[in-house]
């Protein structure tokens, strides 16, 4: 008689924000076993603040805003403030109005304003935020790009020293440091540079308008001052921050450590100085999982995350980048599970002969040859029944235990996905007609 024992399926689960998952000998310092002094300790974060287009290769040059110990022994974002996670490009069409709440959070923050025009007159916004208490207009006065910079009814102001022409195409940028200084260009040239007063400390109280000043307008003599011509490609993009992580990783086994990172920003691990994960520039594609040969005892390890160009930095609260295990979840073990609507083959569970190795019962395979069986289930029925969620690059473990005496000679397995696609892979030989996948 031929049993298949129970049948399990494991998957990884983890954060939205990220998460940092290995193999053996990597385990969390929160489990309470012998071990339980593994993983990481004295993690300490410095946190820089900067609008990169790539990650930089060494931040060890650069001042930190600021720096600390971890409370926890673990990797989170809660050096963060709650402006870090909030959305960083905002990208806008000719006519858009944005709400106050909509708008970007400038408030003490870099940002760069990004254009693409081909003005029919001299003068007109181009776009935009706040009035005469604080905010910022980018347009054109007297054919000249010119920034004009409102913190606390301090005016400050950047003019191009050229006379763009019109009917014709320009790229202009505007950009606000984080020192104050003010930088324009057009067609990716130097035009234009000053110092403001003092950047804005608050939030503009009137929202964000493209293409004409709707709200208490800056300007009070030109009022809206529509720009005329074409307008398009219009991109505020707010400053960044980065976070390195640095502290101890304690390994209790010896061999190839594999590590996986999935974060919404730019990353790169580094153990012992070696690059295991680097996902630095987010225009290319990225490598999320790393292996790395290590050696029981301590290591030193370097976590760099860094908000670039996305236009998510944490979605909601941070949730930590963490050590996880995988969750076993039992599928077929004493009984078929409740909420069973169809069935095909026979499902016969036994408790001779012994042993059973998981629960108190076999699942009994009978008749000779290739047998079938499965099941489908109704979540009306039973709302026990979870789907298993899979995210990309996560690994689908499926565990049959066998009868050791009387093993088959094959095993398949057989499921689909939510888009109806069918995945098969089987153990032993392969008798299955048409399926060869493992």
């Amino acid at each position: 008689m031929k049993k298949i024992l129970a049948l399990l399926v494991a998957a990884g689960l983890g954060g939205a924000t990220g998460l940092l998952e290995a193999g053996p000998g990597f385990r969390s310092p929160n489990e309470k076993d012998a071990t339980s002094r593994a993983g990481l300790s004295g993690v300490t974060f410095r946190l820089f603040e900067g609008d990169w287009e790539t990650l930089p290769p060494d931040l060890g040059g650069l001042a930190p805003a600021r720096s600390g110990v971890l409370l926890s022994n673990r990797v989170d974002l809660s050096p963060l403030s709650a402006q870090d996670g909030m959305k960083r490009v905002f990208k806008l069409s000719p006519g858009q109005i944005l709400k106050r709440w909509e708008s970007p959070t400038i408030a003490g923050r870099p940002f760069v304003i990004h254009a693409n025009i081909q003005p029919a007159s001299p003068d007109g916004v181009i776009l935009a935020h706040g009035g005469y208490m604080d905010g910022y207009v980018l347009h054109l006065d007297q054919g000249r790009l010119v920034l004009s910079l409102i913190s606390n009814r301090k005016l400050s102001r950047v003019s191009s020293e050229q006379l763009l022409p019109l009917n014709q195409p320009s790229v202009v940028t505007a950009q606000v440091k984080l020192d104050g200084t003010l930088l324009l260009q057009v067609n990716g040239q130097p035009a234009g540079q000053a110092v403001a007063t003092e950047l804005p400390m608050r939030m503009p109280f009137d929202g964000l308008s493209v293409g004409r000043d709707t709200g208490l307008p800056m300007y009070k003599a030109k009022g809206e001052n529509p720009f005329e011509g074409v307008l398009k490609d219009v991109r505020v993009v707010l400053g960044g921050t980065a976070l390195v992580f640095t502290g101890n990783l304690q390994v209790t086994s010896a061999g190839p450590h594999q590590f996986h990172l999935q974060a919404d920003g730019a990353t790169r691990l580094e153990i012992d100085g070696q690059v295991v994960i680097d996902n630095s520039d987010s225009s290319k594609s990225s490598q999320s999982r790393g292996t790395a040969d290590l050696a029981a005892g301590p290591h030193q390890f370097r976590l760099t995350y860094a908000q670039l160009q996305t236009s998510q930095t944490v979605s909601g609260k941070t949730t930590p980048p963490r050590v996880i295990k995988t969750t076993d979840k039992p599928w077929i073990e004493d009984r078929l599970p409740a909420g069973v609507i169809f069935t095909q083959g026979e499902f016969e569970f036994v408790s001779e002969p012994a042993p059973v190795y998981s629960g108190a019962r076999s699942l009994k395979l009978s008749a000779p040859g290739k047998s079938s069986v499965y099941f489908n289930s109704d979540r009306q029925v039973n709302k026990d029944i979870e789907p298993v969620f899979l995210a990309e690059d996560d690994r689908f473990y499926a565990y049959a235990y066998l009868d050791p005496k009387d093993p088959p000679e094959a095993l398949e397995m057989a499921w689909h996905d939510s888009r109806g696609w069918e995945h098969r892979a089987y153990w032993g030989q392969n008798l299955f007609d048409g399926h060869d996948q493992r």
